[in-house]
């Protein structure tokens, strides 16, 4: 887990233009305290730290603290360097809350609550090991409007969306977005999504698309989603999602579908998992061929009166093994 600078130099910061002043000024080691209060935005940080000397803002609390951008349609706090930890305050009023620019590395976030925003926490492509634990996030999307009501959208409204590799997105609360979480580049890598609790989703709870491989999703609890778990597809794999519970699915448990020709899911292992449907106990509904399928120690569960058949799955299954399954 990511810690402070070995030997961090504190500035203290109590008011909007002291905000501008330090990130302009950001050095590696520098810990940019904000004390509680109403900063208005758009914020910008360019500078990097190292991974001995990150630079950290810090807020006094995760709910005083607040970096407001007023309804604009912007990115709230913009930050295009590496080793740049955010933690402990709320960022609202935005189109975007964190946006993270350039290839960029080891980036946390932690204990931020980010609300009233279309869009959390986003990333570039190629960028890696960033830690994204511990916050709330709180999109504009209201249960029960899904992807169904209006077309997808609102689809690409995004929790948190991780592009690259070696991500560590853990312990988060995250509801009102139409993907809760993504990785969203092909050929990720070596992405973790896990113990995160996911109120509602629009459109997916998680989405481990076009990833290569080690890509895994454990031990989330995912409320109220159109499909929770996506693979489409998955080049190679293998791709994990492993002791899952989910409840209140409205459409696939599973979404093994293809993206286009040639591009069917690979290498996915599905096993441990829980899930509750208030309409059939097992459907995917995509022509696709799922390659390489473990589908293995889960339980299925749907209504007393279900809709027939009680599985429901259109796809040819290519080596793969479906078994002890409830």
């Amino acid at each position: 887990i990511p810690q402070d600078p070995a030997v961090p130099t504190v500035h203290a910061v109590t008011d909007t233009p002291g905000l501008h002043a330090a990130l302009a000024a950001a050095q590696p080691g520098d810990v940019i305290s904000l004390a509680d209060g109403t900063y208005s935005g758009p914020f910008e940080l360019t500078a990097s730290g190292t991974a001995a000397a990150p630079i950290v803002v810090r807020g006094a609390s995760d709910d005083g603290t607040i970096l407001d951008g007023g309804g604009c349609a912007c990115n709230l706090f913009e930050i295009s360097g590496s080793f740049v930890h955010v933690e402990r305050l709320t960022v609202q009023n935005a189109l975007r809350g964190l946006r993270f620019k350039t290839a960029t590395e080891a980036n946390l976030v932690r204990r931020v609550r980010l609300r009233k925003v279309a869009f959390g926490i986003i990333g570039d492509p190629d960028q890696r090991d960033f830690y994204v634990c511990d916050n709330v996030v709180e999109g504009r999307l209201r249960w029960p409007h899904v992807y169904a009501n209006d077309g997808g959208a609102r689809a690409s409204d995004d929790g948190i969306n991780m592009q690259g590799q070696g991500h560590v997105v853990c312990h988060n609360r995250i509801g009102g977005f139409g993907d809760a979480m993504k990785v969203e580049q092909d050929g990720a890598r070596a992405c973790d999504f896990y113990g995160n609790e996911i109120l509602t989703a629009y459109d997916n709870g998680v989405e481990l698309d076009t990833s290569e491989g080690n890509t895994r999703c454990f031990r989330n609890r995912f409320t109220n989603t159109f499909v929770p778990i996506s693979f489409q597809p998955v080049f190679g794999g293998p791709a994990y999602a492993l002791r899952n519970v989910v409840v209140n699915i409205v459409e696939d448990q599973l979404k093994l579908y293809t993206r286009g020709p040639g591009e069917e899911p690979s290498g996915v292992v599905i096993a441990h998992n829980t899930f509750v449907s208030p309409h059939r106990m097992l459907e995917m509904a995509s022509p696709a061929t799922s390659h390489q399928l473990l589908l293995q120690n889960n339980l299925f569960v749907g209504p007393s009166a279900v809709a027939a058949p009680g599985v429901f799955w259109v796809g040819a299954i290519d080596g793969g093994l479906v078994d002890y399954n409830g």
